[in-house]
């Protein structure tokens, strides 16, 4: 009988990476929690060398160190646990579904060849047989920890903050706010702090691998990243920080969401950040219960995090009070923020509506700066640098904010910043002719108006 193998890893590699993180204490807590057998381990010699790891816990009360180990058993090479890519709970996971899988083919070739003569003793053989396959290889413990007694819930840890008075892990958050009121950029900051353990506004933060899906296009995030590093004086780590330069359907749920949870589990991100909600509803009613599925599936995600968050950012209606469609994206939320910019300016104002397990009210006045080829967030009381607008004309202001927004990968025409703004047509057409004249603004010969920046960007804004 062929032998199912996991797609990604050898069968050593995963053996010798559950040995591995079984000599640290938190590795051996989760194998203990999810009562892996013996039986996921089709390596003999790695079989005998768990069992004497699991034997040496119970008779010490503690996980064998890697020199105890390798005095037992010598001719095992495993890494150190800090060289295993992988999490625990997925080396875990995909050994227990390779050892079902392996045994379930040959329970059904064997139920086949039986199920002609008698079907109700097969049927019944197969679960029962079905059922101890399942048992012998344990839980993966996270059904058992949902229930606590009454005593355990005095054990309960306090919600853990990612930013203090911000966000919080294991929580689900939306950060909603109009077209062009600076949230994606409020948004990023935030990531950014975290990837790179940065406090945000004076706000403590605990550093997490955070991944960013850029649902409406990875190009003008890159000058967005560059300018944030430009003015904090920082290098990324790339590691910490990555993004997903495409949406994900989450309402259907295809092959791309569950390579997404994958990766999310695998790579322990402590922040997973979804912008827009929009771009990732695929054919979603925004305001039916379709919407209802895509919260549900957001929360999947949380769940596949290294116990963290998932933020997503949300247009708002029309009267800016509320996430735009069904009300059960801000129902279903722990933590919502609002968005809001002054009309003309290039300050912002987010308030926390809604703080699930602590106070919320609480509220940050930002402003927008230019550094470089884009915009970075930063305290509005903050004067240093240069100012986003220095345009007189109220009208250039908005029409400049509009486009760094909204338009600075693909530009805009004459009619997509009119129906943004508001502002009329012969508005929009003096305000460009200004804009063009001062060297702000620049056409590709196709009425399209792009931002003029680095000759970098400009060749970039072309190529798309």
């Amino acid at each position: 009988m062929p032998t199912h193998h996991c797609a990604r890893c050898p069968v050593s590699d995963l053996e010798r990476g559950l040995l591995a993180h079984m000599t640290t204490t938190e590795g051996m807590a989760q194998v203990t929690e999810a009562e892996v057998g013996p039986q996921v381990f089709e390596d003999p010699v790695y079989r005998t060398a768990f069992e004497w790891m699991t034997d040496y816990r119970r008779e010490y009360g503690t996980h064998p160190t890697m020199r105890a180990f390798e005095q037992d058993f010598p001719s095992v090479q495993i890494p150190h646990q800090s060289a295993i890519g992988e999490p625990v709970a997925w080396l875990i996971q995909r050994l227990q579904e390779r050892h079902v899988l392996n045994n379930a083919q040959e329970l059904m070739l064997s139920a086949g060849r039986t199920l002609h003569e008698d079907p109700v003793g097969t049927l019944r053989r197969l679960i029962e047989e079905g059922r101890d396959i399942v048992e012998r290889v344990g839980s993966d413990g996270k059904l058992d920890s949902e229930f606590l007694t009454a005593d355990q819930l005095d054990e309960l840890e306090p919600p853990e903050p990612l930013i203090t008075d911000v966000l919080s892990r294991h929580t689900y958050g939306v950060l909603r706010g109009r077209d062009a009121s600076f949230k994606s950029f409020v948004a990023l900051d935030w990531a950014l702090c975290l990837a790179s353990g940065t406090p945000w506004q004076g706000k403590a933060v605990d550093r997490v691998k955070v991944l960013y899906v850029a649902a409406e296009g990875a190009h003008g995030i890159a000058q967005r990243v560059r300018a944030w590093e430009a003015a904090h004086d920082i290098k990324l780590d790339p590691d910490w920080f990555v993004i997903r330069k495409s949406a994900v359907n989450v309402f259907r749920a295809g092959e791309d969401y569950a390579h997404l949870l994958d990766h999310v589990e695998r790579g322990g991100y402590g922040l997973v950040v979804v912008d827009t909600l929009r771009r990732v509803s695929g054919g979603a009613n925004g305001n039916d219960t379709d919407m209802g599925v895509v919260v549900d599936n957001l929360d999947r995600i949380k769940r596949a995090t290294n116990d963290g968050t998932v933020l997503v950012v949300a247009h708002t209606d029309k009267g800016d009070n509320d996430t735009r469609g069904f009300s059960g994206i801000e129902d279903d939320a722990d933590i919502v923020w609002s968005a809001k910019r002054e009309a003309n300016t290039d300050e912002v104002t987010i308030v926390c509506e809604k703080f699930k397990d602590g106070p919320d009210g609480h509220r940050f006045d930002l402003r927008a700066r230019t550094h470089g080829d884009s915009l970075v967030m930063v305290e509005a009381t903050a004067r240093n640098g240069a100012d986003v607008f220095t345009e007189s004309n109220e009208t250039d202001q908005r029409v400049m904010a509009t486009m760094r927004e909204l338009f600075s990968v693909d530009g805009a025409t004459v009619h997509d910043l009119v129906t943004v703004t508001g502002l009329s047509q012969a508005s929009v057409y003096r305000s460009r002719a200004r804009l063009q004249g001062r060297g702000r603004l620049r056409s590709d010969g196709t009425r399209r108006l792009f931002l003029c920046g680095s000759e970098e960007f400009s060749d970039a804004q072309t190529a798309q």
